[in-house]
C-alpha cells in the first residue's frame, strides 16, 4: 500500500469539513475523489500533508509512515515522496523564481544533483510546452494559465514521485492536452 488514510476528520474554524473519510491507493492505481464543490476532496487530498488550514483528526500513512500529528519539519521528507498539483497554479508557483529555478528545486527534493539544462527542457516537452529556453527564463506571471498548468504539473512529476496528489490538473487545458496530461500520469 502506497497510502491509505482512515477516519480522516477536518474542521476550519470549528466548523466540520470533512467526517470519517477512508481509502487506500495501491502502486500502480488511479483513485478519483468525486464530489460537488466545496464538499472537500482538496482538504481530503492535501490536509494530511499539513497543506491546508484545517484541523485534521485520523489516520494516513504514505508508504508505512504515519502523517498525521507530525512537527513541518519532519513532514517535509515525506512529502517529498509525493507530488502535488495544486488547482491554482498561478498561486502555487512562486512569483518571484524563475520557471527554471522552481524546477530544479521539485527536481532537487530527493536529494539528487542539480538538473542540467536538457533535462528541465526536456521535463517542459513532457508535459507539452514548447520554446523551453524562454519559459525556463520567465516569471509566472509571464506564463498562460494552461502554460503555468502544464509548470506545476512538471513541478510535481520532476522528482518522480510515489504518489501524485493532482486537484482539477487539467481544468486549465484544452482537450488535446488534458489527453495528454493523462497519459503522462498514466506513466
Amino acid at each position: 500500500m502506497i497510502y491509505a488514510v482512515e477516519g480522516l476528520s477536518a474542521a476550519i474554524g470549528g466548523r466540520a469539513i470533512l467526517s470519517d473519510v477512508s481509502f487506500a491507493i495501491r502502486a500502480g492505481e488511479c483513485v478519483a475523489l468525486v464530489g460537488a464543490s466545496g464538499s472537500g476532496k482538496t482538504t481530503s487530498a492535501f490536509a494530511p500533508f499539513g497543506l491546508t488550514a484545517a484541523v485534521v483528526t485520523g489516520s494516513a500513512r504514505l508508504e508505512g509512515e504515519e502523517l498525521m500529528g507530525r512537527p513541518e519539519e519532519a513532514l517535509r521528507p515525506l512529502r517529498a515522496r509525493a507530488g502535488f498539483v495544486f488547482q491554482q497554479p498561478a498561486t502555487a508557483l512562486a512569483p518571484h523564481l524563475t520557471i527554471a529555478a522552481q524546477l530544479t528545486e521539485a527536481w532537487r527534493q530527493t536529494g539528487a544533483p542539480r538538473p542540467t539544462r536538457t533535462e528541465l527542457s526536456s521535463l517542459l516537452a513532457e508535459v507539452g510546452l514548447d520554446d523551453p529556453d524562454r519559459l525556463l527564463a520567465a516569471y509566472p506571471h509571464r506564463l498562460s494559465g494552461g502554460q503555468r498548468q502544464r509548470v506545476m504539473i512538471a513541478c510535481a512529476i520532476a522528482h518522480r514521485p510515489r504518489l501524485l496528489i493532482a486537484d482539477e490538473p487539467t481544468s486549465a487545458l484544452d482537450a488535446p492536452l488534458r489527453a495528454g496530461i493523462m497519459r503522462l500520469f498514466d506513466e
